[in-house]
């Protein structure tokens, strides 16, 4: 992986621009709370605009960037909030869809969903000691974030591919008597297909 991949990666992936957003430290937070901890899979718009507007309305100045939903300045809790859920939609974090009164719903997107469940795993391994069993956390968490978002079957079967094809490598090294350490080497080149592949998604 070449320092112009991992810009592309940064630039192009909806989930690690999710990350990148400048009001990441409460928007992230905000939809944890209203979708997951609520454990709510589908919520109406009628109720999304004045939980994100209250949530607004305790804002102190300057903790918003309100270029990132093209707020123009003074616009209330309610249209502002309104805006933030276009853009959220557009970024790839929600999915708005009518229901069969016409009304407006949203949910989090498959990206939202993987970016939740990879700080979950990375919470879980703070306890976790030794190289290795990091190593396999971070690289689990990457191999599903790219197999659960990807929509393209061809994509998805040519990565099922692969990770049979590294799978099969492994056993024969292991037959072999390769050290653990450059079957870990392999997987660290594992790590930068499994980036490249998720950037493309």
């Amino acid at each position: 992986m070449t320092s112009e991949n991992i810009t592309f990666l940064i630039q192009s992936s909806p989930a690690l621009q999710m990350l990148r957003l400048r009001n990441a430290a409460w928007v992230l937070p905000f939809l944890y709370t209203v979708f997951k901890e609520n454990r709510r899979m589908v919520v109406k718009e009628e109720q999304l605009v004045p939980l994100l507007a209250e949530t607004l309305s305790q804002h102190a100045d300057g903790t918003e960037d309100l270029e990132e939903a093209r707020i123009e300045f003074g616009e209330d809790e309610e249209s502002r909030s309104r805006k933030y859920l276009v853009s959220w939609v557009q970024k790839r974090i929600l999915q708005d869809f009518p229901d069969t009164e016409g009304n407006t719903n949203y949910q989090l997107s498959a990206y939202t969903e993987k970016v939740f469940q990879w700080m979950q795993n990375l919470q879980l391994g703070q306890n976790h000691v030794g190289t290795e069993s990091r190593f396999k956390m971070l690289f689990g968490s990457l191999r599903d974030m790219v197999e659960n978002t990807e929509d393209d079957k061809e994509k998805k079967l040519q990565i099922l591919k692969d990770r049979r094809a590294e799978i099969d490598k492994e056993i024969k090294a292991l037959e072999l008597g390769v050290a653990p350490r450059a079957i870990i080497m392999r997987r660290c080149r594992s790590v930068s297909t499994c980036l490249s592949s998720f950037a493309m998604s």
